[in-house]
């Protein structure tokens, strides 16, 4: 299954394009967005990398533009992703993620520890979290959409659920106008269903040795360095942990220029001349 993509820098074609010929895999970054998001959201961190890689930043399944699939596990997810990989001949590409996709990164790294060059987690640890997105998914799931003739009518329905303006924003960037009336481009029923598996932790019984980073927010609850510290080195064992001052869980957002600063010094400590 194909998934719709965009494209930074090295020889990049644009959105959804595959390129005639493939960048140098050890010089591509696939970049995987979080959980209600999509390739978009990692627009501005994309541009800041496409320098020096070919940055591919795809939409996860149920997600953005991509099609929609009966699940949305990990496993599920991480076999698309792999696939949507090999379909445009990036063999061997860096992976980095914020969020669930951070989780996803670290997943396919531990799978097949010797394929990838390196790995970023951007703002999420590996471990379970606790559900903090059932009230929003509900409140989205029951949105008479057929009420809603301007995006400030969803606005106003999600304001109870959801009290803060920015999250509702973030949320809304999903609800499309299809003809005469919106709706959702994720697969929300499918998120749903497979809230619990997202949450988890289930990775297959291995380690990833290669250059790893973890950089999280200092007021983000998702990457803690004092509570996640020795279970990221389980996994990770080479892990270099790195936390942002004043910076909440949308790093790229919050903190820009000293999120791609830490990336570009870390990718430049493993890089041949």
């Amino acid at each position: 299954m194909s998934l719709a993509f965009q494209t930074f820098g090295g020889n990049a074609h644009g959105a959804g394009e595959a390129s005639g010929d493939s960048p140098d895999s050890s010089r591509t970054i696939v970049l995987l967005h979080g959980l209600f998001g999509s390739g978009d959201n990692l627009r501005l961190l994309a541009r800041g990398l496409e320098s020096r890689y070919a940055v591919v930043v795809p939409d996860l399944p149920n997600h953005g533009m991509s099609p929609h699939i009966d699940s949305s596990t990990h496993e599920k997810m991480v076999e698309v992703i792999e696939h949507f990989i090999d379909e445009q001949g990036f063999p061997n590409p860096i992976l980095a993620g914020h969020s669930i996709g951070g989780k996803l990164a670290m997943l396919m790294a531990l799978r097949h520890p010797g394929r990838y060059p390196a790995v970023v987690s951007i703002d999420m640890a590996p471990r379970r979290y606790e559900a903090s997105h059932r009230e929003i998914m509900a409140a989205m799931r029951a949105m008479p959409l057929h009420t809603v003739h301007i995006r400030k009518d969803a606005d106003q329905l999600l304001s109870s659920a959801v009290p803060d303006a920015a999250v509702r924003a973030f949320l809304l960037k999903n609800l499309v106008r299809n003809g005469e009336e919106f709706q959702w481009r994720l697969n929300l029923d499918a998120i749903a269903n497979d809230y619990d598996s997202l949450l988890g932790w289930d990775p297959p019984e291995s380690s990833y040795n290669g250059p790893a980073l973890f950089v999280g927010g200092e007021r983000s609850r998702y990457l803690q360095a004092h509570r996640d510290t020795e279970e990221i080195r389980r996994f990770f064992p080479t892990a270099t942990i790195t936390m942002i001052p004043d910076a909440g869980h949308w790093l790229h957002a919050d903190k820009p220029e000293e999120l791609l600063a830490i990336m570009n010094r870390f990718f430049s400590g493993f890089e041949q001349p």
